[in-house]
């Protein structure tokens, strides 16, 4: 009979006794000032400053010297699940005959590759040449922090309206709201791009924009979500219907046509957008269903 050969898995080492020889100023932002209005043409440069003590690093970890650890900064945008990346790994190689251990880290996002909240999360992991007591990827230790790029709130510009006072600019009177694309949508901002119409003639549904109902906040949140959901959807139809959208082989970053084609990656995978196109038209139960399984998660 033959024996099953077990593999040991890396583990966890981020311990109170490690972090506390790790010390780590707040990241610094350059690229962009704080009281500059940030946008998806801006790189982003971020760098902090690491400081790690060696000798009782060596035994709180309980290694011989030359151990090695590597050091990575890796970042993630609450825009989409997609933005992600990291920076450029750094080999640490611990030795008791020094004190201390200092260096700048430094990361580089390209601006169409970030947005909303900022996660930046710094790993010390053991190296290549763990010896004895640990595993290559055996986490030490952890760091996290979070820049606001963007607010949370929605890019789309929003408008309570009578719709009934508005009749020759929405297709019916009646809707509970319209969502309104200029001309040439797709390559511009996405603020300018997309007007939400919500029709205050409507006063059960426009009351959720506009007043406060502690009373029924579960219910609010939920209209909410789905007002957010059925937003992305139409604009996600509108776009497979749109020939520029299919065949402009890129758009400009920070513009409706880019955000679209990032969400609908983030749904869809790679499937080709014509492929897309052609399965709403023959197929639109099975695109309905993988659009609204995936689509609150974007």
């Amino acid at each position: 009979m033959s024996r099953l050969a077990l593999r040991p898995v890396p583990y966890s080492l981020d311990t109170d006794a490690a972090k506390q020889h790790f010390v780590v100023s707040p990241w610094e932002k350059s690229g962009a000032s704080d009281d500059e209005a940030w946008d998806y043409t801006t790189t982003l440069q971020f760098r902090r400053r690491v400081y790690l003590e060696p000798e009782p690093l060596l035994q709180v970890l309980d290694v011989r010297e030359g151990f090695e650890l590597r050091f990575l900064t890796e970042w993630d945008s609450s825009l989409n699940s997609k933005l992600r990346g990291q920076g450029s790994p750094r080999r640490i190689i611990l030795e008791a005959a020094e004190d201390s251990v200092e260096f700048i880290e430094k990361v580089r996002i390209p601006g169409e590759q970030s947005g909303g909240l900022l996660t930046l999360t710094s790993i010390v992991t053991v190296g290549d040449d763990p010896g004895r007591n640990t595993l290559p990827g055996t986490t030490i230790w952890t760091d996290s922090e979070v820049q606001i790029l963007e607010s949370g709130k929605s890019q789309m510009s929003v408008s309570l309206v009578s719709f009934s006072e508005y009749e020759a600019h929405v297709p019916d009177k009646d809707a509970r709201w319209y969502i309104r694309l200029e001309n040439d949508a797709f390559n511009l901002p996405i603020t300018t791009a997309v007007q939400v119409l919500i029709n205050s003639d409507h006063e059960d549904f426009s009351s959720y924009f506009t007043e406060e109902q502690p009373e029924h906040e579960k219910a609010g949140e939920l209209a909410a979500q789905f007002f957010s959901f059925e937003i992305g959807r139409e604009l996600v139809h509108r776009a497979l219907m749109d020939e520029d959208f299919i065949t402009v082989d890129k758009f400009d970053p920070g513009t409706l046509g880019a955000s679209l084609r990032v969400m609908v990656a983030t749904i869809f995978g790679n499937r080709d957008l014509s492929e897309l196109r052609a399965m709403r038209q023959r197929q639109p139960a099975k695109f309905e269903a993988i659009l609204q399984s995936n689509l609150l998660e974007v």
